[in-house]
Formats: C-alpha cells, sequence, structure tokens
C-alpha cells in the first residue's frame, strides 16, 4: 500500500489531491496496528515529515516548477516526528554527520536515538535548544549536542523520564540550565558523559533541577559558569551523584536551594567563584569524596559528613576519624586518563590513596577502572599494580611498567639489559650529566637531538676539533655569548662564512645537535685544574659551566640572582631554582659537576660567584 502510494505521487502528480484523500483511510489503519518503528536518518538537513503517521521517515522536500512537495530523504526531526506518532519505543539510528537544526525538536514518546556512526554532532545553531522531551521514556547515546540557546535548558528541557549516555553538550547558553533544565515531572539521569562550556546568566551553568530527580553517574561537568551553581543548581527534590567529576566551574560547583545533593566517591576541585557547594536552603550530604581545592571555598557550611571524605580547607565539617581534612588532595589536571570522560588523576603520596571506605565505594572508578580494597576517595582509583608509588601512564601517572617495581622514572638504568628502568626510552645509559672515570677524561653520553655539555679541553679549541672528536652525526654546536647575549654556532657540512663559532675557551657551555640515532660516548680530556672557580656574571641571563662537585646551588647565589635554569637533556626540558621563591616551584637543590646553567643576575652591576672546583687524579 505504501509502495503504491509513492509511485502514484510520483507518475501522477496532477492527481495529487485525490491520490493523499484516498490514503488517508488507509494510513489511519496502519498507524492504529504500529508497535515500535526503527528509522535510520539519512539526511542532514532538518526538513520535517512528509506524510505524519504514516510510519515511514520520509522529510518534506519539492521539485519542479511550480515547486511540488514530495517525500525526501530521513532528517532526525522526521524521525522524531514519526516515532512520536507510532505507538510503543521506536529506535532512530543516526549516521555521522552534523545535523544543523532550524528550532528545537519536541519528544512527546517513548524512544530510543542511537549512534550508527562516529562523530554525530547535533547543532542548535545558537537559535533554539534541541530537544524538549515531554512524554515517554527516552533514552539518548553517543551523540555531541552543541550551540543550543534558549530560556531554560539550552540543549535539553526534560519534562519525562529521560536517560543520556555518553553524551556530551558544549556550548549551550540559557537563562536557567545552560545545558539541561529538569523540570518538577522531570527524571534524568546521566551516564558516561561530559557537560563542558555551558553558560546560564541565572542558575546552573550545566545543569538546573527544577524539582524533578537527577541521577549522575561516571560523568564529568567542567568550565561551565552561572552566577548561582557553576556546574548544578537544584530547587527540589533529589539528586544523586556518584563516580564523577565537577571541575574548573565559574559560579561555584553545586549550589542547593531546596531538596538534597548526595555525593559518593566525586571529586570536586578547582571550582571558584562562589563556594563549591554552597548550600542557600537544601542540603548536601558526602562519602568517599574529595572538595578541594576550590575558591574562596570548599563549602559555604559545613554539609552531612557520611565519612572517608578530603576537604581543603576545613569548611565541610569533615572531622570523622577516617575523613582527611585541611590538606591537598595532590590532584593531577583534569585531562584523558582513560574512559570516556576527563578525570583529576591522584598523584603519587595523594592522601586519597587506600583512605575510601570499600563497602560503600562502587566496583570500579569513573573510568571504569576496578577498585581495589582499600580504595581510594574520590572518582578515580590509583593504579600502581607494582607498588613503586608511581601510577602507569594510561592512569595518568608516568610509571612506562607497572608491573615491574624496579622500573619507574627515577630508577637507576646503568647497564643493557632488556629494561628501561627510568622510562626514558633509552635502555642501559648512564646518567646523561658528564662524569669523570678517574684517567683524566671525562666520559659524556649523548643523545640524539639536543645536549648541553660544558667543554673540558684545553683553550682554544678549534670547533672543528670537538666536532670530529664526537663524530659524523654532529648537526651543529651552539654557544651563548653572555656579555653580548647572542648565540654562536658552528656547522660541519656548512659554508665556512656561516660558522660564527671561534676557538673554544675551556668550560665554554655548548649546546650540540646531533642527528637521530642509538646514544654515543665520547671522552673528552679534563684538563681543568683542582681549586678556586671565579665566574662573573653581567645582568641579565649568563651561560655558566659549573665545574663543582655535586652541592646545593642555593648557597652561592646572592639575593641579586632570580633564578637559576638547568636544562635537562632526558625529557629536554628546564628545572628551576628560585632563591626568593616558595620551595614547591624550585625543581632542582643540587648540581653534578659540569652541569650547564643559565643564571639571571637581576642587578645592575657585576657579580662575582666563587667555588671550590673538583680535580681528577689522572
Amino acid at each position: 500500500m505504501l509502495q503504491l502510494h509513492t509511485t502514484l505521487w510520483l507518475a501522477v502528480s496532477g492527481m495529487a489531491i485525490a491520490v493523499v484523500t484516498g490514503l488517508l483511510v488507509a494510513l489511519a489503519i496502519h498507524t492504529s496496528e504500529a508497535q515500535a518503528v526503527d528509522f535510520t536518518v539519512a539526511d542532514t538537513s532538518d526538513a520535517g515529515d512528509f506524510f505524519l503517521g504514516n510510519g515511514v521517515c520520509e522529510s518534506l522536500t519539492t521539485i519542479g516548477t511550480p515547486p511540488v512537495a514530495v517525500p525526501g530523504l530521513c532528517t532526525l526531526r522526521a524521525a522524531v516526528q514519526e516515532a512520536n506518532a507510532s505507538p510503543g519505543t521506536d529506535t532512530i539510528l543516526i549516521p555521522s554527520g552534523t545535523y544543523t537544526l532550524t528550532g528545537d525538536i519536541e519528544i512527546s514518546d517513548s524512544v530510543v536515538i542511537m549512534v550508527a556512526g562516529t562523530n554525530i554532532t547535533i547543532d542548535g545553531a545558537g537559535v533554539d535548544r534541541i530537544f524538549r522531551v515531554t512524554n515517554g521514556t527516552v533514552h539518548i547515546t553517543g551523540v555531541t549536542l552543541m550551540n543550543g540557546a534558549t530560556t531554560t535548558g539550552g540543549a535539553i528541557r526534560n519534562e519525562a523520564d529521560l536517560t543520556l549516555t555518553n553524551v556530551t553538550i558544549i556550548n549551550g547558553t540559557a537563562s536557567r540550565g545552560g545545558a539541561i533544565s529538569n523540570s518538577v515531572m522531570g527524571t534524568l539521569t546521566i551516564n558516561d558523559s561530559t557537560i563542558e562550556g555551558n553558560v546560564a546568566t541565572v542558575e546552573g551553568g550545566a545543569i538546573q533541577n527544577a524539582g524533578g530527580e537527577v541521577s549522575i553517574t561516571n560523568s564529568t561537568l567542567s568550565n561551565n559558569s552561572a552566577p548561582a551553581g557553576g556546574a548544578l543548581f537544584s530547587e527540589n527534590n533529589d539528586i544523586q551523584i556518584s563516580n564523577s567529576t565537577i571541575s574548573g566551574n565559574e559560579g561555584g560547583a553545586v549550589d542547593v536551594e531546596d531538596g538534597t545533593v548526595a555525593l559518593l566517591n566525586v571529586t570536586v576541585a578547582e571550582n571558584n567563584g562562589a563556594p563549591s557547594i554552597n548550600l542557600s536552603g537544601g542540603e548536601a550530604s558526602a562519602q568517599n569524596s574529595i572538595i578541594g581545592p576550590n575558591a574562596p571555598s570548599d563549602c559555604s557550611e559545613p554539609i552531612t559528613n557520611l565519612t572517608h571524605n578530603i576537604d581543603s580547607d576545613n569548611s565541610c565539617g569533615f572531622f570523622a576519624a577516617n575523613d582527611v581534612p585541611n590538606v591537598d588532595p595532590l590532584l593531577g589536571p583534569l585531562q584523558d586518563n582513560g574512559g570516556d570522560t576527563e578525570t583529576h588523576s591522584l598523584l603519587p603520596g595523594s592522601p586519597a590513596i587506600n583512605a575510601g571506605n570499600d563497602v560503600a565505594a562502587s566496583a570500579s572508578d569513573q573510568r571504569g577502572v576496578l577498585r581495589v580494597q582499600e580504595s581510594d576517595i574520590g572518582a578515580y582509583e590509583f593504579e600502581d599494580a607494582d607498588g613503586d608509588g608511581v601510577g602507569p601512564i594510561s592512569g595518568g601517572g608516568t610509571d612506562c611498567d607497572d608491573s615491574d617495581p624496579d622500573v619507574f622514572p627515577g630508577a637507576p638504568d646503568v647497564s643493557v639489559d632488556g629494561k628501561d628502568q627510568d622510562c626514558d626510552g633509552i635502555d642501559g645509559e648512564v646518567e646523561p650529566e658528564p662524569m669523570p672515570n678517574g684517567d683524566g677524561l671525562v666520559d659524556v653520553i649523548l643523545l640524539g637531538d639536543w645536549n648541553v655539555l660544558v667543554f673540558t679541553g684545553e683553550d682554544e679549541t678549534d670547533p672543528a676539533d670537538l666536532a670530529a672528536l664526537i663524530g659524523p652525526r654532529v648537526e651543529s654546536i651552539w654557544a651563548y655569548l653572555a656579555g653580548v647575549q647572542v648565540w654562536v654556532v658552528f656547522r660541519p657540512t656548512g659554508v665556512a662564512e656561516l660558522n660564527t663559532l671561534g676557538p673554544i675557551a675551556q668550560g665554554t657551555a655548548l649546546f650540540v645537535r646531533l642527528t637521530a640515532g642509538e646514544p654515543i660516548l665520547v671522552e673528552l680530556p679534563d684538563l681543568l685544574p683542582g681549586g678556586s672557580v671565579e665566574v662573573v656574571l653581567a645582568p641579565l641571563w649568563n651561560f655558566v659551566g659549573y665545574t663543582g662537585g655535586a652541592a646545593e646551588i642555593a648557597p652561592l647565589l646572592p639575593s641579586g640572582i632570580g633564578a637559576t635554569f638547568l636544562y635537562d637533556r632526558t625529557d629536554a626540558g628546564w628545572n628551576g631554582f628560585f632563591p626568593a621563591g616558595p620551595s614547591i616551584a624550585n625543581a632542582f637543590t643540587e648540581v653534578d659537576r659540569l652541569a650547564a646553567l643559565f643564571v639571571l643576575n637581576e642587578t645592575l652591576s657585576i657579580v662575582t660567584l666563587t667555588w671550590e672546583q673538583t680535580s681528577i687524579t689522572p
């Protein structure tokens, strides 16, 4: 019957009115008999359905001159309209693509909206919200909702039973509920989802709960903003949040005007602009949760303490025997640590490790990692299978082999044994600082790419001789002239006139660049005499080859020295020391013999540093 309808319409367009009239009764019979129907979207446009209620998803399009309305491909809007008209729980499959709407889509019957591809985005284009759910049981899975805009519920207004799974909602704007507004009739369940970067001008940057019930699990609410409840504002009824992260929201994290909010294994951190948990008439409780650090405070007043909690400033009233109040929880940055959503990892030494209540905790953390006996506080379970105190790279740590307690950054790795003990990508290297070997020579290990070394040979050495000593993989040798604050260079294969590095003086600090390949060993003659060494530092930056033994650098630096930087070849990064700064900001305190340093002299006069040099007996 439906096939006949299509054929007649296309073949005898002049009889359109008669055909349509003749089909209305038949279509009504078809609809009354329909149960659950599957619709597959095939068009990213936003046209509505052609024949509403016939059980077929066909968009309304036009052809010809003058234009004649004909059925087109199935759009998302048309699929939802047909699902609304079809009794039972229908399924809508959405393939990959971006679906830009011209207005909100109302869902008034039970439906499952799920993906049939990857990277599915439904874009409200800033003109209206995306979905309004008014009736039925609705499941939406695997899509990104963006740029919804309206007064209430930027992306979604829920007045029924709505479940979101693996959904991302971004860049929504509204007066209330930048991403979602849940009405007094609404039941909202959020699983494995991210609500990020939404804005409400009144309340609920991510979610406004206007009296319904809300459950949030394994999800992250981050970088949303509102004057009240930067992430979540609750006006009534109950909100349950478990195994989730609330981070970086402006206007606090949760504002409870009425009703209750319960936190279980939740991490609430780096929110600002208002107390992170703000009780403006309602109640909140926490168990196995981290609240802090936040600004200006973690809580506006003590909340119900179900034990095994951490807060960073004593404002939440966590003083039971198993709580950890007034302490930095030592969290890593919000990032992808595995799983569907971003989390704050627990850094080694975090007081949250092994401090949770195993009975109350869920079986796995926010990422799906199994919680072990003596579970951790917060949304993240610290992984350290080998017990060396460093978590694996897959979990946001730095341990490249979490099955071997002898392998972790900083572990000794001095032989070729098939293991990269210190996780630097090289098996069996000695420490990358120049080291005296007791026979009048200095052994220097040079890696591919940039290396910093202090030349130990005689004064007035030709850079070509040094390049020949290192080998054919030398691409260039650079020296920094502190007096004029410029770099000079020598390239073995370059045009002689372009080489500005002249004879190398003993003790000069150099940058040497090698082409990629295995580490190479270079033996330099150690002609530096023992005894006192004086280095004159001009104002601003100076490049110094430190020739003393392993010692604290701090006592050598007068107050006029603003900072000292050491180049670490292992990770091609800089470690800093600030004499007037807090100790936590200083990345090194000891300097090995012949290390290369940048020193910032902030005074207007010359500064002279003196130290005893370590001598070598051939």
